[in-house]
């Protein structure tokens, strides 16, 4: 795995010495105990031996995931998430879990889709820790996640969800994890509009160096032609080079400045 999900790595840190005494006869309790010690070997045996006799316990599955997450096997992490996910799909702690191994590991959509299916049946009871850690997601997913039906419909939920949240607090707007007032919300927001329109300004600008750059390189070809057949003089070949790399000097300097704009702009989901 990439990346250790957050939640993953609070249940982790707790740590005792040495499982109690009275797990000895309880695989979950032993298992608990082996996990939060940061012996997950030995806690994955004792989750395993509850699910020979029961394979669909909801806490053996589970804590067979976390401990296959933090032994670096993502894809038996995921396959026993799955599977408690499947028994108790409105277990919140299985849901979280599920979905950040999910992220972590290349399955963006599906991580998004998990939290935001959650979210949408507990808004009479409104979880913002959860809220935030589908924030992080929408924020930090891959460009083809972005592209994606799940996403969009994962984001639409998230607004919604926010706004739920919103309406419990007057005069002030969920940024992130944070709140702030309703001035600093439209300042905020005016900004980024203007940031848009910026980054869409240089896009077009780096489209267009595109192709000057493979016009001025065809030229180039054409002249290096003309030069083998001595119709031109090597000297006109050098100053067409020279504008080649003058183009790809200032399509650099473009690219630059469009990646800086893009992680300067802030968002709601951060």
């Amino acid at each position: 795995m990439r990346v250790v999900p957050t939640l993953l790595a609070v249940f982790l840190s707790i740590a005792f010495l040495a499982p109690p005494a009275w797990c000895a006869d309880d695989p979950i309790a032993a298992g608990d105990a082996y996990l939060a010690n940061k012996q997950y070997q030995e806690a994955l045996e004792q989750y395993l031996t509850r699910l020979r006799a029961d394979a669909r316990d909801p806490a053996a599955l589970h804590g067979a995931g976390l401990a296959y997450a933090a032994l670096r096997k993502p894809a038996q992490a995921m396959q026993h998430l799955e599977k408690a996910y499947g028994v108790t799909p409105q277990d919140r702690t299985v849901v979280a879990n599920l979905a950040l191994v999910l992220f972590a590991n290349d399955s963006q959509p599906r991580a998004c889709k998990i939290v935001s299916d959650y979210l949408s049946l507990s808004q009479q009871t409104p979880d913002e820790p959860l809220l935030h850690a589908l924030y992080f997601m929408l924020e930090n997913a891959s460009d083809t996640t972005r592209k994606s039906r799940l996403y969009d419909t994962a984001a639409a939920l998230a607004l919604s969800y926010t706004k739920s949240l919103e309406q419990q607090r007057p005069n002030y707007r969920k940024w992130g994890t944070g709140w702030v007032s309703q001035e600093t919300y439209d300042a905020r927001i005016a900004k980024q509009k203007k940031a848009k329109v910026d980054l869409d300004e240089l896009e077009g600008m780096i489209k267009r160096s595109d192709r000057d750059i493979a016009d001025a390189e065809q030229q180039g070809r054409e002249i290096e032609s003309r030069v083998r057949r001595g119709f031109d003089p090597v000297s006109r070949l050098l100053l067409q080079q020279n504008v080649v790399t003058r183009l790809q000097t200032t399509r650099e300097v473009l690219v630059k400045r469009r990646d800086e704009l893009r992680r300067s702009n802030d968002s709601p989901f951060r």
